[in-house]
Parts: C-alpha cells; structure tokens; sequence
C-alpha cells in the first residue's frame, strides 16, 4: 500500500486519469495504462478493449422516495488483453500476458447505506462471455433486487438484461456469522 499527500496526486473529473505519487492510471475505454511503483515491487501493465464498453439504460440505480441517491455501474472493459511487466526486489523480472477487465461504480451516497448485498460475477464459456450482478436494496429502501446481465460473443454485446427479463433464482441460503449478510450455496439465471 502507498500513501501520499494529496498535493502530489493528480484526479481528472472528465476522463481515467489518476496519479498517486509515482503511481498512475490513465485511458479512454479502449486502451490504459497502469503504472504502480512500491517498495518491493514494481508493474507497468496495458489493458487493450477487446470488448466495448456496456450501460443498461443509464447503469445508474436510482433510491429514495425522490430518487435522490443514486448508484451507477459501468463495465468500461467488459474483457480486454493485459500486457504486464513486473518487477519483484528489485531484480526478479516477470512478463505477463492474459485476460483483463475494467469496471468503475460511483454514487452520492457511501454503498453501505444504499446496498443490503451484493452478488458480482464474470464468466467464459466457449466462445460466450458473461457478466452479471444482482444488488438487494437496504432496509430503508424496501431490499428491492435491482439485476444486470450482459452476454458477449465475437467483441460484440448480442444479449443484456435492460429489459430485466432475466431473473436471478438463489437457492440454500444461510447468514454469515461475521457480516449478517445472507450467502447463497447456488444462483440460477432463469428468464421471467
């Protein structure tokens, strides 16, 4: 972990541009760069969009009798191809290649006080690749189940859940003893 004052980071408002000292992220839904410098390791990485970036409507969750919180996702990389070249003690060299993705989710309100749980999933099969999440409200907000489903093929989007015809079915439900929350063993995605 590095820690830096403020004075010496850098964050844009308007695009991926992130600097912490000697650290740095910066892209444009196609193509980033990451560059993370630490004590004991350090990484130069790219991230190539192999897959465009998805919203459902406008990603954003709206709650409140007003809707005035919101939480917003967005799979700004739904899957891409990483170039990483690391560099352990100093003097270890290591060069990887593989599968990557980027998300980003923001709101006006700390996730806690809006989200009861939440269940996140990526997955390849075949030629196919999915990714969905299924969020229960809080309390506060009635635990309504809010659902996102997209499924890729060829760098192409064919399927999404935006019209929320596809419904998440859990089943053996217990509670976590540490976080109160309930887990489910099994998550089926079935059409309504």
């Amino acid at each position: 972990m590095r820690h830096n004052d403020f004075e010496k980071s850098h964050y844009a408002k308007d695009r991926c541009d992130v600097k912490i000292g000697e650290c740095r992220c910066c892209g444009d839904l196609r193509h980033y760069d990451v560059v993370f410098n630490g004590k004991a390791m350090s990484a130069r990485m790219t991230l190539d969009s192999t897959i465009h970036a998805w919203r459902s409507q406008t990603s954003s969750i709206f709650f409140g009798d007003n809707e005035e919180h919101y939480f917003t996702w967005l799979p700004a990389v739904p899957e891409g191809e990483v170039v990483a070249d690391v560099i352990c003690a100093g003097t270890k060299e290591l060069h990887h290649k593989g599968s990557g993705y980027h998300d980003h989710n923001w709101g006006n309100l700390f996730m806690p006080k809006l989200i009861h749980h939440w269940y996140w999933g990526r997955a390849k099969t075949g030629d196919y690749k999915v990714i969905s999440f299924w969020i229960t409200a809080g309390k506060k907000y009635g635990y309504k189940d809010h659902d996102f489903f997209i499924i890729a093929k060829d760098g192409e989007i064919p399927g999404n859940n935006a019209n929320h015809t596809l419904r998440f079915l859990p089943e053996d439900r217990y509670i976590d003893e540490y976080t109160g929350k309930p887990v489910y063993l099994r998550i089926h995605h079935r059409v309504r």
